[in-house]
């Protein structure tokens, strides 16, 4: 089983503005690329992150949950996933599990 199949990636978002977490502007990260796997993150205007992530279980996954408070460290994010799920930390908190529908059986399967 390779990491396409079952990992993890972990980053830190941190922006020069002061207020970058709390504030109603957008922002948008770099990319983040670990061997196979790319992410990038969007702050909206509405307090919320969203995660996309590509690479992991052939597909692009798109995560997102509530900006939690930052520190002068920035927020530190973990994605994981499985065959079965793909599983967000925020702050070493959980935040939101997506449950992954089992792989379709093809005729060699049946």
């Amino acid at each position: 089983m390779g990491i396409e199949q079952e990992g993890s990636i972990a980053f830190r978002l941190r922006h020069l503005d002061p207020d970058w977490a709390t504030n109603n502007k957008p922002y948008r990260f770099n990319t983040v690329e670990s061997g196979p796997i790319r992410a990038w993150a969007m702050k909206n205007p509405d307090g919320t992150v969203e995660f996309h992530v590509t690479g992991p279980l052939k597909s692009e996954i798109v995560l997102d949950g509530k900006m939690p408070k930052v520190d002068q460290n920035g927020l530190h994010v973990v994605i994981t996933w499985s065959r079965d799920n793909v599983q967000l930390y925020l702050n070493a908190k959980p935040t939101g599990v997506t449950r992954l529908p089992p792989p379709k059986k093809g005729p060699a399967d049946a």
